[in-house]
């Protein structure tokens, strides 16, 4: 079969959607590796850097992608458009776009307003391979009271390939790995910055928890970020592989403050930290997400043909 056959339909479904884009994530960084769940859908992102949140207000900005095809040529690609609004004529505003109009191998994330759940939409990740550029756009008073004063910006970019979709629906970890990258979305609104993340896995195949898993945030987490980027070490991945169910909080890291008497939760045999330094999950749940593991009890698969009859003999290692 071709692969140029579609496999499938869609139905039209519920009166649920909703135009226009709410914030941009631009990438301070690089990126080395993507992951993907499925076609189209990237469930883990490596690399380095910290993606920078830009704000827009409603009905402002928007999101375009033209399919470009050359039939004589036998070519296809996708131009990705970013129109973003940002708000007031300001050095500090002034000194973001010149670095922006600089930079030729954007990384951006687009969130829509389109599957709203708790104020979170989707995210789309433009120049994923050739790179996003601010290649136009204008700064302006305006010349009414009502007129805008700020800037008008066009992110552009050229892809092989349509823009994926960012989500954080299967985490993916790997504990031969050094550092394990993975996206996100929030369940409930941050209302402070974040640096780290508490993890508990619970493997679904007999229920086992491990906890005490601390992951470094990538992105630049402030009150109201719906998207958080963080890294793990091979070391706080569970041993075992097959799937979890991991629930990730924030995580507290008070140095030098010790507890006290009234406060302490725990029986002397049971504290686990020291009385000046107090580690432990926060009480925010910033969400469940299922993950899969690939852990040091991998089992190896050995195939043997034989030369004479072709026959084929499976043993398992384990």
């Amino acid at each position: 079969m071709s692969t140029c056959d579609i496999t499938s339909g869609f139905t039209l479904g519920c009166r649920d959607n909703t135009g226009g884009i709410k914030n941009l994530y631009i990438l301070s960084g690089s990126i080395d590796t993507i992951d993907t769940a499925s076609e189209g859908l990237i469930n883990g992102i490596t690399g380095s850097g910290v993606f920078y949140k830009f704000e827009l207000f409603r009905q402002t900005s928007d999101f375009t992608e033209a399919i470009t095809a050359t039939p004589e040529n036998g070519t296809v690609f996708y131009e990705q458009t970013v129109n973003a609004v940002f708000f007031k004529l300001q050095s500090a505003t002034r000194n973001q776009v010149r670095v922006l109009a600089k930079n030729p191998n954007l990384k951006v994330v687009v969130e829509t307003n389109n599957g709203s759940v708790d104020t979170v939409g989707k995210f789309w990740l433009v120049g994923q391979t050739n790179g996003a550029q601010l290649l136009s756009g204008t700064g302006a008073t305006g010349t009414a009271f009502g007129d805008l004063n700020g800037y008008n910006l066009t992110f552009t970019g050229q892809e092989p390939e349509p823009a994926s979709e960012v989500s954080g629906s299967m985490l993916q970890f790997v504990k031969s790995q050094n550092t394990n990258s993975n996206a996100i979305t929030t369940d409930v609104v941050l209302t402070s910055s974040l640096a780290q993340v508490y993890l508990e896995f619970t493997q679904s195949y007999d229920e086992s928890i491990t906890t005490g898993s601390i992951g470094s945030v990538l992105n630049n987490v402030v009150t109201g970020t719906p998207w958080v980027v963080f890294s793990l070490s091979g070391s706080g991945v569970p041993s075992p592989s097959g799937q979890y169910i991991v629930n990730i909080f924030d995580y507290i890291n008070i140095v030098g403050t010790p507890y006290t008497w009234g406060n302490d939760p725990y029986l002397w045999s049971a504290e686990p930290s020291t009385w000046g330094d107090v580690n432990d999950k926060g009480d925010i749940l910033i969400t469940s997400e299922r993950a899969y593991v690939s852990g040091s009890n991998e089992q190896t698969i050995t195939q043997y043909v034989s030369p004479n009859e072709n026959g084929t003999y499976i043993t398992y290692n384990g």
